[in-house]
């Protein structure tokens, strides 16, 4: 993961597919902040940053980049049907043994889904 900074957004502006308004404080990946302050539609100073820190209520927005949410997207697709998979193997004739390994199977995919979504949220 590449390092993070925070940048007070100067305009109305759409990063990538998100809508933010002007004093917004986003942070996000530090090659994005440096192409949107040097497109001049951003300010990473910190005294502007804590300017419109103040004025928005202290409100950072973390900002994920638009491939990470492809590719996390991607990964709930793929173990979503993995999930389906495994929940069809329970149908079929399975020992116990091959019930409970499966069964944890089921789990631990599910923890995984639980812990990607709340990526996106």
């Amino acid at each position: 993961m590449s390092k993070q900074l925070k940048a007070r957004v100067l305009v109305d502006r759409k990063i990538e597919d998100v809508d933010y308004k002007a004093n917004s404080v986003i942070e996000s990946d530090e090659g994005l902040i440096n192409d949107l302050v040097n497109a001049g539609f951003a300010d990473k100073n910190k005294k502007a940053v804590d300017y419109a820190l103040k004025e928005n209520g202290g409100q950072v927005i973390k900002h994920m980049l638009l491939a990470d949410r492809e590719e996390i997207q991607a990964n709930i697709a793929s173990l979503n049907e993995g999930l389906v998979a495994s929940k069809e193997k329970l149908k079929g004739e399975l020992t116990d043994e091959q019930k409970a390994s499966v069964v944890a199977e089921i789990d631990d995919t599910e923890k995984e889904l639980k812990v990607l979504e709340a990526q996106l949220s």
